[in-house]
This record gives structure tokens, C-alpha cells and sequence, in this order.
């Protein structure tokens, strides 16, 4: 295969990856913005700044996700360039078992003290309460959004974007 034909498939892999990538973050955003409007709309205002309130905890999940899936992917795709399956199969096995476990902890955690989180994120009854129940049914979706989170990263180094951006949209 010729370098210019070679340097072609790159480039057009490359721009699937961020045409696929960068639709699947908008999306997201896009979700994350009707779930605000409708919260504070058709249920309260008080809601919405609960959901506010919560942000430093959704935003802890998303690093410790983002650093192991990150993490692992640098050293798949290594593995990948090297045609090393066994190593791919391993880091994947670890990486998906981390975040299943990070994912239970941090479900546990916020299911044992949402009550104090809120208390400690917030100084108005009002909208701790509301953002304890937030933080009650957010412990549901910490293991899917963080192993959705891995998958995400994977299949993005393994060059399925649009697989990718497919997890990334239904995460949302």
C-alpha cells in the first residue's frame, strides 16, 4: 500500500472518529440541557439547583472513569499496534472489573451518606432534600456510566467510532 493511500485511510478514519465523537458529545450535552429545562419548569426551580448542587459528585465519578478508561486505553492500543490480543483481552478483563468495583463503592457511598453530601454540598433544607433523592437515584447509574464510559474509550481505540458514539448516546 502506498504511503499517500496509507496516509488517506488515517486521515479518514481519524475524521470519522471526531465527526462520530464530537456528534455523541453534543448529543450528550444536548440531553443534559432538556433534562435542566424540564426540571425547572415542570417541577421546580429548587430541582434544578439541586441537580446543580450534585455536580461535584457526578464530576468525581466522571475522573476516576475518564482516568482508568484513559489510562487503559494508552496501553491497548500500544497492545493493538503490537498484535498482542492476549495483552488487549487482559487490560480490557481489568479495566471493566475497576470499574464495576469503583462503580459499587461509589454506588454505596452515595446510597450510605447521600443525606450528608447534600447537607455538606448544601445549606438550604429545601434543596437538600431534593438533592439527597438525586443523589439516591444517580447511585443507580454510577456502574452503567462508568462501564459505558470504558466501552466508549475502547471501542474508540480500536477505531469503531461510531460504535462509540452509539455507547456515548445511550448513556445519555
Amino acid at each position: 500500500m502506498s504511503k499517500q493511500k496509507q496516509g488517506y485511510i488515517v486521515t479518514s478514519a481519524l475524521n470519522n472518529l471526531v465527526v462520530a465523537s464530537t456528534a455523541a458529545i453534543v448529543f450528550e450535552q444536548f440531553s443534559v440541557l432538556i433534562i435542566s429545562i424540564i426540571s425547572g419548569i415542570f417541577i421546580s426551580r429548587d430541582a434544578l439547583s439541586a441537580i446543580t448542587v450534585i455536580i461535584p459528585v457526578t464530576t468525581f465519578l466522571e475522573a476516576i472513569t475518564k482516568l482508568i478508561g484513559i489510562g487503559g486505553t494508552d496501553v491497548v492500543t500500544k497492545a493493538i499496534g503490537e498484535h498482542n490480543q492476549k495483552l488487549v483481552d487482559r487490560i480490557y478483563s481489568v479495566d471493566m472489573i475497576s470499574m464495576t468495583g469503583a462503580g459499587l463503592i461509589f454506588s454505596l457511598l452515595l446510597f450510605v451518606f447521600h443525606d450528608r453530601i447534600a447537607t455538606f454540598l448544601c445549606s438550604d433544607p429545601a434543596i437538600q432534600s431534593l438533592a439527597s433523592q438525586y443523589l439516591q437515584i444517580y447511585a443507580w447509574a454510577s456502574v452503567p456510566y462508568s462501564l459505558s464510559w470504558v466501552c466508549t474509550t475502547f471501542l474508540s481505540s480500536e477505531g469503531r467510532a461510531g460504535e462509540s458514539a452509539k455507547v456515548t448516546i445511550a448513556n445519555s
